[in-house]
């Protein structure tokens, strides 16, 4: 079909690449969550440890979190087919984002309920966002949601909440196939619809560790540094881009190259090294938000 990611001055890949790997990864995702309802909904007959309220509540925000990663789906690619408005992919955004808040997935910081929801579908806009303007380079997105959902995973394990970590088993073996065909030299970009996907997952999964830690008896700004911590690497490279592009009075949503990637780069790193250096930093913060949360 021609859908191509063309090289350009703004860009590092010099030869035309497919596109459209959110397809790929979405799909396999799709026919293992499948099979996690049908496991899922079994469970209660078991003795499991979770009643199966709490169970069929997780279930319900996971049919929301389908729909509104969906949206994300089809509007993220459309995108990479034929550029649309920007303002068109944020409103369709903000909309999967209230469709997570809807389902009783938020934050729980003020003492009015407005305040929470405005804050969540902030935060699911921004890291959804973060997502897809840290995939500047090759395997850097798609290695980086590996991490933070391996901890995301390992934190739920942990503390006792053993749906969400198989949940996110899920998400990591669909980017562990793709990762091969993803790292440089690339033979397949995530695109927007991949991108874009990963982020909200990432946002809604961070929101579900959130308020499974804080029903886990943690405080609430030990459970708000853990998130922080682990999204550090997207949160730092959107803020930096963001002030560089604001400062040279461009628009922020244009792409550049000015990422910690390209920076790493430009100090005389091969890409595949700065990478690997990102990964890394990931897994740093990662380790001590494990390590903060189990002590």
């Amino acid at each position: 079909m021609n859908i191509f990611d063309y090289p350009s001055s703004r860009k590092v890949h010099t030869l035309p690449t497919p596109r459209l790997g959110g397809i790929a990864i979405f799909l396999s995702f799709c026919l293992s969550l499948c099979f996690y309802f049908i496991v899922s909904t079994q469970w209660h007959f078991n003795k499991d440890p979770f009643t199966f309220l709490e169970s069929k509540t997780f279930l319900l925000q996971l049919a929301f979190y389908f729909i509104g990663a969906l949206i994300i789906l089809i509007v993220g690619m459309l995108d990479d087919i034929k550029m649309i408005d920007y303002r068109l992919k944020l409103i369709s955004q903000i909309l999967s984002a209230m469709i997570i808040v809807l389902s009783s997935a938020r934050f729980h910081f003020f003492s009015h309920e407005v305040l929470n929801i405005l804050l969540s579908v902030f935060w699911i806009v921004g890291l959804t966002n973060s997502l897809n303007l840290l995939d500047n380079m090759n395997g850097l997105a798609c290695g980086l949601t590996i991490i933070i959902l391996g901890f995301f995973a390992a934190l739920a394990y942990f503390t006792d909440h053993a749906p969400l970590a198989l949940f996110l088993a899920i998400p990591i073996g669909s980017l562990l196939g793709f990762l091969p065909y993803n790292f440089p030299k690339a033979k397949i970009f995530l695109g927007d619809g991949g991108s874009l996907f990963l982020g909200f997952s990432l946002a809604a999964s961070s929101i579900w560790l959130f308020e499974h830690l804080i029903r886990h008896q943690v405080n609430i700004l030990t459970a708000s540094s853990c998130l922080l911590l682990l999204a550090s690497i997207p949160i730092l490279d959107t803020l930096t881009v963001v002030i560089i592009r604001i400062k040279n009075r461009q628009p922020i949503y244009v792409g550049d190259t000015n990422h910690l990637s390209h920076q790493l780069v430009r100090t005389g790193l091969s890409a595949t090294t700065a990478v690997m250096i990102l990964y890394a930093c990931t897994f740093v913060t990662g380790a001590i938000s494990f390590i903060y949360i189990l002590n």
